[in-house]
């Protein structure tokens, strides 16, 4: 009876105008269920912006640096690379091989150094026998020594020798006159004391007594300034001679730390020589190896390698743009996105902001950037049971965790700015 009524209804309508059967007809319920859906996305889209959340992050890139000493290994003489033995980034122990080095540099190098040291060591022994007055070829071994240089080493002992008996002659002759002259004056004293004597003890001559008395202090005079020139010149020989010794000193401590020296790089020289090999001082890694070509020569003044100790601590060093930097402060969490270990596959490694420069520094590539310094909280890569050690040097993706910001910022920040703007110009 229902349906009946209901078609009855339909077909009254159809035959109703267009405008009054627009009217008179019941809206359709999929129509009313269409806008009542629509209007809960709406509501719940609105609502899940509002209060839904999500991660404040600012990005950056970073490379892994070591955060402590880097051995520098450097040779200490020079010589021509025979076998190089490790690559970057190889793990190594204390005393591995780094380089194999010829040895014909050295060999030249030991020769030379024996050479002066004998040479120092007969120089000294010279000194030596100078000090003592000898000039002597006591105590000097001429048995490694060249006859030219032993005829040099000769020449310079009889100059020396020569030098000093003059000085020494020229002393005491000087002395010997002054000498003479005071044994002459004081035997013209002594016969005045007589002279003297005699004239006091006869009365009659009590007048010649004292012009006796007048010539004898005159001549007492004379010979207590020549005894006074006597004292000076022997002063003068004492403190000539003491000249000479404390020069001779001197030169014999020069000498002495110079044969030390000589030793020392002759020891250091016969040790690289006996194995002829740069070698590891740490157990760790090759960072950096400047040389990779057999047959050049390295130099004590350039790096060979630079090797990270085993125990080393990684840590990225990061670099942000200028206007993030002060949204980031030390302890925030970071997520490391490795090149080496796409992310996708091997995950991302945590870490934390641990140092945030104070000053900006200019990158060519992206201007204005500070440096920031994040804590690794585990220095490898865990993926199928392996541990994937990070090395120095691996770019990385860094990712800042800032806080929350809610959905709904986004949408509403363009607005603000477009508002703002307006109300400002």
């Amino acid at each position: 009876m229902l349906g009946w009524t209901k078609r009855k209804n339909k077909l009254d309508y159809e035959f109703l105008p267009d405008t009054i059967e627009a009217i008179e007809t019941p809206p359709s319920p999929l129509g009313t269920f269409f806008i009542l859906l629509v209007s809960f996305i709406i509501v719940a889209a609105f609502m899940f912006s509002y209060f839904g959340k999500v991660d404040k992050v600012v990005s950056g890139t970073g490379k892994v640096i070591p955060n402590g000493d880097v051995k520098l290994i450097q040779p200490i003489t020079m010589g021509k690379i025979k076998e190089i033995k490790v690559k970057e980034g190889q793990a190594i122990k204390k005393g591995d091989v780094i380089i194999d080095l010829e040895s014909k540099e050295l060999d030249i190098q030991v020769s030379k150094l024996e050479t002066d040291i004998t040479n120092a060591k007969i120089e000294e022994q010279i000194l030596l026998n100078d000090k003592n007055g000898k000039y002597l070829d006591e105590g000097i071994d001429f048995n490694n020594v060249s006859e030219s240089l032993k005829k040099y080493y000769d020449d310079y002992k009889n100059s020396k020798a020569d030098l000093y008996q003059k000085s020494k002659s020229s002393d005491e002759r000087n002395l010997n006159e002054i000498q003479d002259k005071y044994n002459q004056e004081k035997k013209k004293l002594d016969d005045l004391k007589n002279k003297l004597d005699n004239d006091k003890k006869n009365k009659e001559t009590e007048l010649q007594a004292t012009y006796s008395q007048k010539e004898y202090d005159l001549q007492e005079k004379v010979v207590s300034d020549i005894q006074k020139n006597i004292d000076d010149q022997k002063q003068r020989i004492k403190e000539n001679e003491s000249k000479r010794q404390n020069s001779i000193l001197q030169e014999l401590i020069e000498k002495k730390k110079n044969i030390k020296n000589l030793e020392f790089q002759l020891e250091s020289l016969k040790n690289q020589k006996t194995s002829s090999q740069i070698i590891s001082s740490v157990d760790g890694y090759i960072s950096t190896l400047n040389y990779n070509t057999v047959g050049i020569p390295v130099t004590p003044d350039k790096l060979v390698a630079t090797v990270i100790p085993e125990e080393t601590e990684m840590i990225m060093e990061a670099f942000i743009a200028n206007r993030d930097i002060s949204e980031i402060t030390v302890g925030q969490e970071v997520a490391l996105k490795f090149e080496a270990y796409s992310y996708q596959k091997y995950g991302v490694i945590k870490g934390k902001v641990d140092y945030i420069a104070n000053n900006a520094m200019q990158d060519p590539k992206l201007g204005g950037v500070y440096k920031v310094n994040i804590k690794l909280n585990k220095q490898y890569i865990e993926f199928k049971d392996e541990k994937l050690k990070i090395l120095p040097g691996m770019n990385a993706q860094v990712e800042i965790m800032c806080g929350k910001r809610r959905i709904l910022d986004y949408f509403l920040d363009p607005f603000k700015d477009a508002v703002k703007n307006t109300f400002t110009k």
